[in-house]
């Protein structure tokens, strides 16, 4: 008779792991058995070794954990995360995230979010951004436009498509947010609604102490609407479409208050997110 063989230990180099019809390479690790040689707990990490991965049986599924320091998101924008925590579970072509944390621009963002792949691919999160450097991000983002500032945001992002590849190219994003004591760079409000004649204003920045609005994105254009924008006795009040070729409309309200007098001018915005004009409205 034979002697039974027992694998309590397989270690894993060099893996390609397919999710959907995204390839996952260059993975490395090992999974541990139990005495009925079934996985017990399966460690993976990417081939740099800024992403570990850690997943359980649990159930029909696994229970997963996540951790990493200078990781490099796979899709685009492929942004990079100072460190990067996220736990949750999967199950066959489903993944729900009870928690993702990672710190980014100087900053937080946080939430949780769900990924399913049956037939189409479907991916929803909600997310909330703290103290977030304005500047690094919208420089990540890849647009010309500026903004210096402490950035909080919640975030809701939605996104279908035929398959997982084409997810952030289908991105959906509505937000509401607020920056304090900053300053928006290409645009300067109150030399613009100073301005005398009918050319526009293009340059410059308007410092502000508080800015809040909402954001709302399609992957065709952009929207900013309800932005109020304040700074001691200067205030303004507008929106804002960005279309997917870069160029601005809308319109802006802007009040100046002095010990003698009140002046209100309206603003048409237009140009693009590179050169951003402001044009009298309506006369004084």
């Amino acid at each position: 008779g034979g002697h039974a063989v027992e694998i309590r230990h397989v270690t894993l180099t060099n893996l390609n792991l397919t999710v959907g019809d995204v390839l996952l390479s260059g993975l490395h690790g090992e999974v541990m058995m139990n005495n009925q040689g079934a996985p017990e707990k399966i460690l993976l990490r990417n081939a740099d070794s800024t992403l570990k991965l850690e997943a359980k049986p649990k159930g029909e599924g696994y229970q997963v954990a996540a951790s990493g320091s200078n990781w490099k998101a796979t899709v685009k924008p492929r942004l990079v995360f100072q460190t990067i925590e996220m736990q949750g579970e999967l199950s066959g072509t489903r993944l729900d995230l009870s928690k993702f944390e990672g710190r980014i621009f100087d900053g937080l963002v946080e939430g949780k979010a769900s990924l399913e792949w049956t037939g189409s691919a479907v991916f929803t999160g909600n997310l909330e951004l703290k103290h977030m450097n304005a500047t690094q991000l919208l420089a990540a983002l890849g647009t010309d436009l500026s903004a210096e500032g402490d950035l909080a945001a919640r975030l809701r992002l939605d996104a279908r498509a035929d398959k997982l590849a084409n997810l952030p190219d289908a991105l959906r994003a509505e937000a509401t947010f607020e920056m304090k004591r900053g300053a928006l760079k290409g645009f300067d409000l109150g030399e613009a609604a100073r301005r005398t004649g009918s050319a526009p204003t293009r340059g410059g920045e308007t410092k502000f102490e508080q800015l809040t609005g909402t954001l709302q994105c399609s992957p065709q254009d952009c929207r900013l609407g309800n932005v109020r924008l304040s700074s001691g006795l200067f205030k303004a009040s507008g929106n804002m479409g960005i279309a997917g070729n870069a160029q601005l409309s809308g319109g802006a309200d802007v009040e100046l208050r002095s010990s003698a007098a009140t002046l209100r001018m309206p603003l048409i915005i237009s140009g693009s997110t590179k050169d951003p004009l402001l044009t009298p409205g309506r006369g004084r």
